[in-house]
């Protein structure tokens, strides 16, 4: 798990710099999607 938040930190540096405009916005929803669907009850009970 800490992975993946190491991997969105770096995903959002690299958005913020500029590197890769196309593929980074694109894998870094992907992996906020991810994390989103971990926490069965986040999904469950605040965003109807």
């Amino acid at each position: 798990m800490y992975f993946q938040f190491v991997a969105i930190m770096l995903l959002s540096i690299m958005i913020a710099t500029g590197f890769l405009h196309r593929c980074t916005p694109c894998a870094f929803a992907i992996a906020m999607i991810h994390v989103f669907l971990l926490d069965r009850t986040n999904y469950q009970k605040h965003y109807f």
